[in-house]
C-alpha cells in the first residue's frame, strides 16, 4: 500500500530522519552527497504531495501508510515541503503531526530555521501555511461538481474565518469549532456546497446559510434571513 518513490528506492539504506534531531543544518548535508545517495533520505515532500494533488486516485489506506512511511524519511530541506506533510496529516486526522508541523512551518522565517531568513520571507512557505489552514484543518476540496468542506481543527483552535472565490462568486466562511458552519454566498449566482460525507446543496446567491454539528456529525446547510444568524 506504500507508493514507491522510484523504481529501486526500497532497495536503498533505511533511514530515520527523527534520530538526527535536533540539527541546525538540511541533513544531506550532514550526511554528505555520497552516503544520502545510498539512503532513502527524501528531500521534500514528493509522494505526500502527490497523494494530496490527485487524493481522488489513491485510497485512504494507501495515502495513510505512505504518509506514515515517509515521514520518517523526508528531511524537508525545502521550506515549502512542511506544510504539505501538516495538510495531509489533517486530512487523515493525525492532530499531532498536523499541528506539529504547522508549527515548523510557521517559524521557517520567525525562528530562522532554514537559517537564511536574513535574505527575505519565505513567500511561497506562507502560501503553504493559508493552504494546510484551508486544504487542510478546514477540510476545502475543489471538485469539478462543487466544493466540499470537512473541518478537523487543532483541540485549541475554536474559530477559523476565511474567504473563497468560486467562479467570480465570493464565498464567506466562518466556522466554529464543533459548534456550526456559517456560509455567506455572492450575489453572481448558485453555487453547490457540502459537507464531507454528506450530499451537495445547491445554494442560492446573497444569502446566509448554517450548519450545526450535532455532537456527531454535520448536518446539512439551512437558509437563513440575510442578516440573522
Amino acid at each position: 500500500n506504500i507508493i514507491e518513490q522510484f523504481e529501486g528506492y526500497f532497495k536503498l539504506k533505511d533511514i530515520d530522519v527523527y534520530k538526527y534531531e535536533p540539527r541546525t543544518a538540511p541533513l544531506d548535508t550532514i550526511l554528505g552527497r555520497e552516503e544520502t545517495a545510498q539512503t532513502q533520505l527524501v528531500k521534500q515532500a514528493d509522494v505526500v504531495l502527490l497523494t494530496y494533488l490527485l487524493e481522488e486516485e489513491f485510497s485512504e489506506q494507501m495515502i495513510k501508510e505512505s504518509y506514515l512511511y515517509y515521514d520518517l524519511r523526508t528531511g524537508h530541506g525545502s521550506s515549502l515541503s512542511p506544510s504539505i506533510y501538516g495538510l495531509v496529516a489533517a486530512r487523515l486526522g493525525l492532530m499531532d503531526h498536523a499541528v506539529r508541523y504547522f508549527r515548523q512551518a510557521g517559524t521557517i522565517d520567525l525562528a530562522n530555521n532554514m537559517g537564511n531568513a536574513a535574505g527575505g520571507v519565505h513567500a511561497a512557505a506562507l502560501g503553504g501555511l493559508w493552504q494546510q489552514i484551508i486544504m487542510g484543518f478546514v477540510g476545502i476540496r475543489v471538485k469539478e461538481e462543487g466544493i466540499f468542506l470537512y473541518p478537523r481543527f487543532p483541540e485549541h483552535w475554536s474559530r477559523v474565518k476565511f474567504s473563497l472565490l468560486w467562479h467570480g462568486n465570493r464565498l464567506d466562511f466562518e466556522i466554529e469549532r464543533d459548534k456550526q458552519i456559517m456560509l455567506v454566498t455572492g450575489d453572481k449566482g448558485e453555487v453547490s456546497v457540502g459537507i464531507f460525507g454528506r450530499s451537495l446543496q445547491a445554494l442560492q446567491p446573497g444569502s446566509i446559510y448554517i450548519a450545526k454539528w450535532d455532537g456527531t456529525t454535520w448536518r446539512d446547510f439551512i437558509k437563513k434571513q440575510k442578516g440573522v444568524v
